[in-house]
C-alpha cells in the first residue's frame, strides 16, 4: 500500500467538517488619547457560517496586553453583527503606540477570526496654546498671558497652570480650558526677551511651553559730559551725550544738542549721534561769560555748564611804517599804550587804544617820528595780554625803516627839548591841543 494513502484520507475527512469563518473590523473614535481618558471600540463581523461562541476585545501596546472585554456572541450567517465594548481608561502602562485586536472564539475558546483597529497614540502630554504670541510689555506695567489647554482629541482640559517670569513664580487654574496669569515688568527691567515658562498639570497629564516676553526700551535717562567746566574764547569743547534705557542699557539714538549763551541766544544747534564725542570750536571773541551746553532726546533733558573766561590780549605786529595793536581778546580795550621808538635818539609815542575785542589801531611811524632806523620796543612794566606778568622791555620790530611824514607843526612840536622851560611850555600847549606827545632824549 503506497504511503501517501493515509495523507488522502486525513485531507478528505477535513474537508467534510464544517469551517466558520468572518471578516472582523474594529472602530475607534480617536487616534490620540491622554491617560485617564476612556477609549470607546466597537467591532462588527459578517460571518460566513453561523457562530456560537465569544467576542474578546484585548488593548496590545507595544510589549503590554490587557485582555479587557469578552462577551458571547450570536453571529449569522451572512449578516453583519456589532458589538461595542465598555469604555477602557487609559493607564500609564499603555503610553505609546496601542491597537485594540477584537476575536472570534468558538465555545472551546479557540480564535476562529481576529480584526484590529488602526494604531493610536497614548500620552501624558497636554497642549498649551497662548492667544496671543507677540507678547511685548513696556517696562513698569502689567502683562496679561492668557491661553488654552488642550488635551487629546483637541478637547479643551481644565488644569493647574505654573508660570515663571524673571525670578517670579505664578499659581492659576483653568476655568473651561482658558487661563489668564497677570505679571509684572520691572521698572528697570532690561530690554529685550525675557523667557517665560509655563507648566499645566492635570491628574497623569502635563504639558510645557517655554516662550519669550519681549520688553521694550525706554529712553530713560540721558547725561551730558564736558571735558572742563572753563574755557577761553578760540578754544575746543568736546562733549559726549549718553542716552540710556531703564536698566541704564545705553542706547544709539540721535541726539539734538545746543550751546546757550549768557544772553540766552543759541551759539549752535545741532544733532549728533548718543555716546560719541562730538567737539565745538568756540569763537576768537567769544564773550566772557556762562553758557549753558544742552542734550535733548523727547522730554529727556541734560545740560553742562561752562564758563568762558575773559581774555585780555593785546596783539602787536609792524606792516611797513606801522605799528599795529589789535584787541586779540574778548573784552573792549580802552587804554593808553606805550611804544618807544629807539635810534640815534629815543621817542615815546603814546596812543589811547579803545578797541572791540577783533578791531585793531595802525600807528604810522612815519606821521610820529623822525626819519631813520628804529627798534620798536615796550617799555618796562607793559601788560599786553590776561593776567601775564609785565613784558618788560619787550621788542616789537627792529630795524624798521621810518620816513619822516609829521606835519610841519609836529615837527616843530617834537623839536623842542622835553627838558627846557620853553619845552615844556610847548608841550603843554601840544597836549592842549590833542597832538601827539612825543618825548626826545638822547640816546
Amino acid at each position: 500500500m503506497s504511503r501517501a494513502f493515509p495523507l488522502i484520507l486525513l485531507l478528505a475527512f477535513l474537508s467534510a467538517l464544517p469551517f466558520a469563518s468572518a471578516s472582523v473590523t474594529v472602530q475607534l473614535s480617536q487616534d490620540y488619547y491622554n491617560i485617564g481618558d476612556t477609549i470607546a471600540a466597537a467591532a462588527s463581523a459578517v460571518p460566513a457560517d453561523d457562530i456560537s461562541g465569544f467576542m474578546r476585545f484585548t488593548a496590545l501596546c507595544g510589549g503590554f496586553s490587557l485582555p479587557y472585554y469578552l462577551t458571547p456572541v450570536e453571529l449569522q450567517d451572512g449578516f453583519r453583527t456589532q458589538v461595542n465594548a465598555p469604555p477602557l481608561n487609559t493607564i500609564q502602562a499603555m503610553k505609546g503606540t496601542c491597537r485594540i485586536e477584537t476575536a472570534i472564539l468558538d465555545e472551546q475558546g479557540q480564535a476562529l477570526e481576529t480584526g484590529s483597529s488602526d494604531p493610536f497614540e497614548v500620552s501624558d502630554g497636554l497642549s498649551i496654546i497662548l492667544l496671543n504670541e507677540n507678547l511685548t510689555a513696556l517696562p513698569g506695567t502689567t502683562l496679561a498671558i492668557e491661553g488654552i489647554i488642550r488635551g487629546a482629541g483637541d478637547k479643551m482640559v481644565d488644569a493647574g497652570i505654573g508660570l515663571s517670569f524673571d525670578d517670579e513664580s505664578y499659581q492659576a487654574a483653568t476655568a473651561n480650558g482658558r487661563f489668564s496669569v497677570s505679571v509684572g515688568i520691572s521698572p528697570v527691567a532690561k530690554s529685550g526677551s525675557h523667557p517665560l515658562r509655563i507648566t499645566a498639570t492635570a491628574q497623569q497629564n502635563k504639558g510645557e511651553l517655554s516662550h519669550g516676553v519681549e520688553v521694550i526700551a525706554v529712553p530713560s535717562h540721558l547725561a551730558l559730559a564736558a571735558d572742563a567746566p572753563q574755557k577761553n574764547p578760540g578754544e575746543s569743547v568736546s562733549y559726549t551725550a549718553d542716552l540710556a534705557d531703564q536698566a541704564g542699557d545705553p542706547l544709539q539714538e540721535t541726539i539734538g544738542a545746543a550751546l546757550k549763551g549768557p544772553d540766552g541766544l543759541y551759539l549752535f544747534r545741532t544733532s549728533i549721534p548718543s555716546g560719541a564725542a562730538q567737539s565745538y570750536v568756540l569763537g576768537p571773541y567769544l564773550p566772557p561769560g556762562n553758557y549753558v551746553l544742552e542734550a535733548r532726546y523727547l522730554n529727556l533733558m541734560a545740560t553742562q555748564a561752562i564758563k568762558v573766561n575773559a581774555v585780555r590780549d593785546i596783539g602787536v605786529s609792524q606792516q611797513g611804517q606801522s605799528i599795529i595793536f589789535t584787541n586779540a581778546g574778548n573784552i573792549p580795550i580802552d587804554e593808553e599804550i606805550t611804544l618807544l621808538a629807539q635810534g640815534k635818539r629815543t621817542y615815546t609815542i603814546r596812543k589811547t587804544l579803545d578797541l572791540k575785542p577783533g578791531e585793531s589801531l595802525a600807528i604810522e611811524l612815519g606821521k610820529e617820528i623822525p626819519s631813520g632806523t628804529y627798534d620798536i620796543v615796550l617799555p618796562d612794566g607793559m601788560h599786553l595780554s590776561g593776567t601775564d606778568d609785565a613784558q618788560g622791555s619787550a621788542t616789537v620790530s627792529k630795524g624798521v625803516q621810518v620816513q619822516d611824514a609829521r606835519p610841519a607843526m609836529k615837527k616843530f612840536s617834537d623839536g623842542v627839548g622835553a627838558t627846557t622851560a620853553r619845552g615844556r611850555a610847548r608841550r603843554k600847549t601840544a597836549e592842549k591841543k590833542g597832538m601827539d606827545i612825543i618825548w626826545e632824549k638822547d640816546s
